[in-house]
């Protein structure tokens, strides 16, 4: 797929936007880029400047298909970051999945394990730990190492997870003996460790179910389970107490807010879970958002920047207005409140990359002012819905046009078929597993 890419070179809008990026001309427009070809362009942009690439787009379906499509293109994997639901209720099962998938693309951001993503805005303006807070509780267990047993269950409790008996879900650990189970935000499954004296002598994937193991591996990745982590705020209890005394001495002391900090210094102090501590994450954390994870060469697109604009315009008042019916229950106290970044404070820090704002249409206005303006002019086919005979006629119309035509599929078994259809319709198509090089044009392969 990189030599498609590649390909883009010989347009000389491509160029001119490489060109543009490259010597600082940035924010660049690109138009003429409708919904379908943008993660292709994305693509080619990581390909053509080698530069990690993350989408900034209006909705979580256009994320997830950029997502997909940039992992195909570049053939590597693609992050995806939507935004979450913070926790501001003590209850007794906290479905944190969302957080999870976060913790993972963010992490992945931060070590450059991904080169592309996808975002939500929502996912880019919500509050989150820095990345310095992620680099202290992420670490990795290695076949073969020496480990204390004992700091690795202290790491995982500064991390968020629970000990049982059992391990059943995310962010659970066990250990029995020599035997440590725990199922990070990193891996799909659980992993079961298995140590001979401090020497990790075996490590692998186990099914939840069976508790058996299904995959041997020979190292494995611990991130945390949630991303407002009391451990990163030893004096948490004092300052709570603290913030008590000032409400209790105002004119008008919310008895509802005085209860909810009593109720939660007790917790604190007794070292029980805490679910609720998104509550906090203003005495937890100094502020940080996504943006902060962008590894330092990266390039931002902006998927149609207007739609970004109104997205966080509703995303950030129905957040306000949460907020404000929880202060009135007494569940948040109105200085610790700041759970996002404005839409504006991300646009300051785009500054510091090259940024890109595709659209489909050039507009009159911007959300930032642009150095350069590339029109790229794109065809976007049909949906055929099985209809292979349209599909011939135009990949037909498109050889006689002198275009280099590939259809994509996704196995052998449906490329083979497809051939085989092509064929005995008349038209002439060629057999590429690998696709090494773009056929030559007005070929179809």
């Amino acid at each position: 797929m990189r030599k498609i890419l590649e390909e883009l070179l010989n347009e000389p809008e491509f160029a001119r936007l490489c060109n543009a990026i490259e010597s600082g001309k940035s924010p660049a427009v690109l138009s003429g880029v409708s919904a379908v070809h943008r993660s292709l362009t994305a693509a080619a942009l990581s390909a053509v400047t080698d530069r990690p690439v993350i989408a900034v787009c209006a909705d979580e379906n256009e994320a997830k298909r950029m997502a997909e499509d940039m992992a195909i293109l570049t053939d590597s994997p693609s992050g995806l970051l939507f935004g979450r639901e913070f926790t501001f209720y003590n209850a007794e099962s906290v479905s944190r999945a969302g957080e999870h998938s976060r913790i993972r693309t963010l992490n992945n951001l931060r070590t450059g394990r991904i080169r592309t993503a996808a975002a939500v805005i929502d996912g880019i303006l919500c509050r989150t730990m820095p990345p310095e807070i992620m680099e202290g509780a992420a670490f990795t267990l290695r076949m073969g190492e020496e480990y204390d047993l004992s700091d690795i269950a202290r790491r995982l409790v500064l991390g968020g997870y629970r000990r049982c008996m059992q391990v059943e879900g995310a962010g659970q650990f066990s250990l029995r003996g020599g035997i440590l189970d725990f199922f990070s935000p990193a891996h799909s499954e659980p992993i079961r460790c298995e140590f001979f004296g401090d020497e990790l002598d075996s490590m692998g994937f186990f099914d939840v179910s069976t508790q058996r193991r299904t995959e041997n591996v020979t190292e494995a990745e611990i991130l945390p389970t949630a991303e407002t982590l009391v451990s990163a705020a030893p004096d948490l209890a004092e300052d709570l107490k603290k913030l008590l005394a000032r409400v209790s001495r105002r004119k008008t002391a919310n008895n509802d807010l005085m209860e909810t900090l009593n109720k939660d210094i007790a917790r604190v102090k007794d070292g029980r879970v805490f679910p609720a501590a998104d509550r906090y994450i203003d005495l937890i954390y100094p502020f940080a958002s996504a943006a902060d994870y962008f590894p330092p060469d990266a390039l931002v697109v902006l998927c149609e920047p207007n739609r970004l604009k109104e997205r966080a315009k509703n995303y950030l008042w129905q957040l306000s207005e949460d907020v404000a019916a929880l202060q009135e229950k007494g569940i948040l106290e109105g200085s610790l409140c700041r759970f996002s970044a404005e839409f504006e404070d991300f646009l300051s820090q785009t500054e510091d990359f090259p940024t890109v704002m595709m659209d489909s249409f050039t507009v009159s206005a911007y959300p930032l002012t642009p150095k350069a303006l590339t029109s790229m002019t794109a065809k976007q086919l049909p949906s055929y819905g099985g209809n292979l005979d349209a599909a011939v006629s135009d990949s037909d119309d498109l050889v006689r046009a002198g275009y280099s035509v590939i259809l994509a599929c996704s196995d052998r078994r449906r490329c083979d078929a497809l051939a085989e259809l092509l064929h005995d319709r008349g038209a002439d198509c060629s057999i590429d597993y690998e696709l090494t090089a773009v056929p030559p044009r007005g070929t179809r392969t």
